[in-house]
């Protein structure tokens, strides 16, 4: 997948500090992520594209597995090598990372500072509510979190440069987009 993308849609999630003493501890939800190959198969059945796709779901409630045979996404999110063609609950998920963000499980504060995150949690699931973010303040070229009682992280969506090839968005929280960013200056990554 290409990354000539990130657009740096900030969103706050929560990460408890040991010194911070809120009055009120919010809510925390933790959230898993997974992908799936989607691929494009020809007649004679060979894979001749695949993609990955990036789900997100509450930590605390498993996906669904896809059902067999499905005409609804070509394509599959466990190792059909190991586990067969079949899907199950029992099985992992491809690139499965338990507890990958936080997000607040509820409002914690003013409503107008939070928005709900949605997303699907499987490729034949609707949209989900997974958690609020923090909405993030703009001054000018400066984007900051919310200030709270406690630390917060900075939330990035990777968005693939071409929608039309999957629309898939990959959340990264900011430890682990720091230990890989950089930029281009004079065609040197910086």
């Amino acid at each position: 997948m290409k990354t000539n993308f990130i657009t740096s849609l900030m969103l706050a999630a929560v990460a408890m500090s040991a010194t911070a003493q809120a009055k009120t501890p919010p809510v925390i939800e933790a959230i898993s992520s997974y992908f799936c190959l989607s691929t494009q198969v020809a007649e004679d059945g060979t894979i001749y594209s695949a993609d990955k796709v990036h789900f997100y779901h509450q930590t605390r409630l498993d996906p669904l597995p896809l059902p067999p045979y499905q005409g609804l996404f070509s394509g599959y999110c466990h190792n059909k090598l190991l586990d067969g063609d079949v899907d199950s609950p029992l099985f992992p998920r491809l690139g499965s990372r338990p507890g990958a963000f936080n997000l607040f499980g509820s409002q914690y504060g003013s409503p107008d500072q939070f928005i709900s995150l949605q997303y699907p949690d499987s490729p034949v699931s609707s949209m989900k509510h997974m958690g609020f973010l923090a909405v993030p303040q703009v001054s000018g070229n400066t984007v900051t979190c919310p200030q709270f009682d406690f630390a917060t992280e900075s939330l990035f969506a990777a968005i693939p440069a071409i929608q039309e090839r999957n629309g898939d968005t990959l959340l990264i929280p900011q430890p682990e987009l720091s230990r890989v960013w950089f930029y281009m200056k004079n065609r040197i990554p910086t």
